[in-house]
């Protein structure tokens, strides 16, 4: 007889399909099924990574938008964003279908997020010239849409599990995807730089666009049909429909006050906002400062191989170990070889590469130990308010994330134009390069050395997670049997 496994909730032949996707034990998901939840994250990177790192040059070089134009639609389009996703968060967190509390969200966001991809990244298919209003409208929508399928499957892999150590392995897993995600992200325009004569950032663009728009629906529909979701930890007896303006605050106001939440965002701040100028100028540092325009795309290549590299390191260094502390290590790593980029130029191409790789492996710890670590942070609350509120945690640390780059790029990009770079080329001055050398080196480096101290003294660790545990748990317990 055919041996017989449970996927979601359903019994399944264990045949071949049967044996990938089963379930290790109640808490322990398959391999397959962590493939299928990580797999949106390939398509969905592929649409996000470019908007920093390929956008601003397409637009501004190619397509003759002036940088303060492009910083004020980023600015303008994050400030509505930011203001809206912990609305969002909550509104997912109250509003579950049949599938469960995440699935239908997933679906609902992906036609969205292929429309906006397609807006943003390829306007001459629609418009003649972009305008700010064509940019503005197609980025609002770009980001509405990514935000909710990134936040509910971020909130999503926060909920299939309780276990400390089985978040790590299920973030973890995730960002083994979207290392992948970064290898294509960088390896189709390497190959295009390599096999083609010439190619410009639209024709870069424009073949990432279409793999991740092909991509985005076969993964989508792998995920909500293999990988399942486990029942809710909320102990509160309530009308899971209700939703007034009251209680979008009472909840704010919790958020506010979680210790452990106001810790975690910090830290996030101080990360987020580094990365995003480095993201932002290694176009144009590549270009000007180390003069290798055509390799951007093979140079990003080599960061991205090595965080692939190393994300299954981290995983395998974050069994039985603190995560707040490992991801201290890496952080504090990760600001140290960043620093190192004042001192590279043409000649140094070699050691470029390497503090780059560097900045790369260490950069990959940070991304899912950050996710594991907000799961548990979740659970403060839940003992507090007797409710499951990952959806809205999770906006927190999306917010915190595109809050600190829009900062820096709404700073940075008008910074650089008043001292007199051209991001064209054309009319450069050593003084306007050398502000683009110290900008990309140094401005990273001082924040996320303080986050690295405020992450070792990190509060919410797994003695404390596990008493946390035992209280929801006890809870649970309590509710079951005063229905029994």
């Amino acid at each position: 007889m055919a041996e017989v496994s449970i996927v979601d909730g359903a019994p399944v032949k264990a045949g071949f399909l049967g044996r990938i996707f089963r379930r290790g034990s109640s808490d322990s998901l398959s391999l397959g099924q962590l493939m299928a939840y990580g797999g949106p994250a390939i398509p969905l990177q592929m649409m996000i990574m470019p908007v920093a790192l390929f956008l601003a040059p397409l637009f501004t070089g190619e397509l003759g938008v002036s940088m303060s134009t492009w910083a004020a639609v980023l600015g303008m389009a994050r400030i509505i964003d930011i203001a809206t996703d912990p609305i969002v968060g909550m509104l997912c967190d109250r509003f579950p279908s049949r599938w469960g509390r995440r699935r239908h969200w997933v679906v609902i966001a992906t036609p969205m997020a292929m429309i906006g991809c397609a807006l943003l990244f390829t306007p001459h298919y629609f418009v003649t010239t972009p305008t700010f209003a064509y940019l503005l409208v197609a980025t609002l929508l770009f980001n509405f849409s990514t935000t909710l399928q990134n936040l509910n499957m971020s909130a999503w892999g926060g909920e299939l599990s309780t276990d400390y150590a089985e978040r790590t392995r299920i973030m973890g897993w995730r960002y083994v995807m979207v290392a992948i995600s970064c290898l294509m992200t960088f390896g189709i325009p390497a190959a295009m730089e390599w096999f083609l004569p010439h190619p410009s950032m639209g024709d870069k663009v424009r073949a990432l666009m279409w793999t991740a728009v092909v991509l985005m629906p076969l993964a989508t529909f792998l995920a909500v049909v293999f990988v399942p979701e486990r029942p809710g930890d909320e102990v509160a007896h309530k009308d899971r429909q209700s939703f007034s303006v009251l209680e979008i605050f009472a909840t704010l106001k919790r958020m506010f006050t979680n210790k452990y939440l106001g810790w975690l965002v910090l830290v996030a701040l101080l990360q987020a906002g580094p990365t995003a100028v480095k993201a932002s100028l290694f176009v144009f540092y590549v270009s000007y400062i180390i003069k290798a325009p055509g390799m951007t795309a093979t140079l990003l290549l080599a960061v991205y191989i090595a965080s692939m590299i190393s994300t299954p390191i981290w995983m395998w260094l974050a069994k039985g170990r603190e995560k707040h502390r490992l991801l201290a290590v890496s952080v504090l790593i990760y600001g140290c070889s960043q620093a190192t980029m004042m001192f590279w130029g043409p000649n140094q191409l070699f050691f470029f590469v390497c503090a780059i790789a560097i900045n790369g492996a260490m950069n990959s710890g940070p991304a899912f130990l950050m996710q594991s670590i907000m799961a548990d942070v979740v659970d403060s609350d839940t003992v507090k308010s007797g409710k499951q509120q990952t959806g809205a945690f999770f906006a927190m640390l999306e917010t915190t994330t595109k809050l600190a780059p829009t900062l820096v790029v709404v700073a940075i990009f008008p910074m650089l134009q008043a001292w007199g770079f051209d991001p064209t080329g054309k009319h450069n001055t050593p003084d306007s390069l050398n502000t683009l050398r110290l900008a990309f080196a140094l401005a990273p480096t001082v924040p996320v050395l303080v986050a690295a101290l405020l992450l070792w003294n990190f509060p919410l660790g797994s003695k404390r997670h596990g008493e946390l545990r035992s209280e929801i748990d006890a809870a649970l317990a309590e509710r079951g049997s005063s229905r029994d």
